[in-house]
Parts: C-alpha cells; structure tokens; sequence
C-alpha cells in the first residue's frame, strides 16, 4: 500500500552519469517529464525492479542503452515521446517483459534500435513505429509475437530473428533482404 503520492519529476538535464534514471523497487512510482540524459556509461533509463511509472519526453544521445528494462524489472512503465539516439548496444533492451507502451524516434544507434532478450515472451503491437539508421531495426531474441502496422524502417538490417519470436508487418516499409532469421 502507497502511504504517499506519486512524485513528478520535470524538465532535467543529466549528463555523464553511470544511469541517467534508475526506477525499481516496492511498485516504485513517478511520472516522469521532458528528461534528458546525455553521455550516460551505462543507461539513460534503467528500470531495475518493479515498477509503476511513467516517463513522457526521454531524450538520450549516446551510453551503451537509451532504456534498459533489467532483468529484475516488473511491473510497467510507460515510454512515450522517447528520442534516443547514439546508443551503443540497443536504444532500448528489454532482458526481461515489462508492460507499458513505448513510442518516439529510436535512431543512429550502432546496435539494435529495440532489442527483446531471450526471456521475453510477450506479444506487443505497434502503429507508425518509425527505426532508422540503426545497425539493426529489431532484434529479437525472445518468443513473442511483434506486429507492426503502417510502420517504415531504414536501417542496415530491418529484423534479425535469434529466437522464436515472429513478426508481421503490415503496410509500411520494410527491405525483405535486410532480415535476418537465424532462430527457430
């Protein structure tokens, strides 16, 4: 039971710090506005347990990940207008399921620009996702099922499929010869 409110944290600029935002723990809750992170070491988010939070407005240029969902996160936290560019490793890894949407510009990333681990099984959907110019658009290394409708990706490989995961793209732009499965 939460004896207080959620608190509000708006319009920050962080710079050069290991996690730029950490959340998780006890349902941890916040809403989270028009936050920036720059040069992070490791994240500019990393959710590190059970959760229940919101972030609108995330703007992370550079560090190994623009959000980490780890692998003790739960819960959900809500992305929308993300903008996370220069990541290293993935714009957003997600080890383990979380709920929540995620929306925004994920580009110019040198690893994938959403990446799924192998313990993720959820099934998610997405309406004018838009990935480009990352080294990889999706990666998918979990079960689950990605459906992305009215969606373009630009990037050197659209989807590689490691796990068992399966992915319907309906209407939008996609190069067919920019996949990779590898997976079963």
């Amino acid at each position: 039971v939460r004896e207080s409110g959620t608190p509000s944290f708006s319009t920050g600029a962080i710079t050069g710090a290991y996690n730029g935002v950490e959340v998780g723990g006890s349902y941890a809750a916040a809403d989270f506005d028009d936050i920036t992170v720059t040069s992070p070491t490791n994240a500019g988010l990393e959710i590190t347990g059970s959760a229940s939070s919101t972030m609108d407005g995330l703007t992370v240029t550079g560090g190994n990940y623009g959000a980490l969902i780890g692998a003790a996160a739960s819960g959900s936290m809500a992305l929308s207008n993300v903008d996370i560019s220069g990541t290293t490793l993935a714009g957003v890894y997600y080890v383990k399921d979380i709920a929540g949407d995620l929306d925004g510009t994920i580009e110019s990333n040198t690893g994938a620009g959403i990446k799924f681990g192998q313990a993720t099984t959820k099934d998610l959907s997405w309406t004018g996702m838009t990935l480009s110019t990352n080294a990889i658009g999706i990666a998918a290394g979990g079960s689950g099922k990605l459906t992305l409708t009215d969606s373009a990706f630009t990037n050197t490989e659209d989807f590689v499929i490691s796990g068992s995961s399966t992915i319907d793209f309906v209407e939008g732009t996609v190069d067919t010869a920019s996949i990779d499965v590898t997976g079963s």
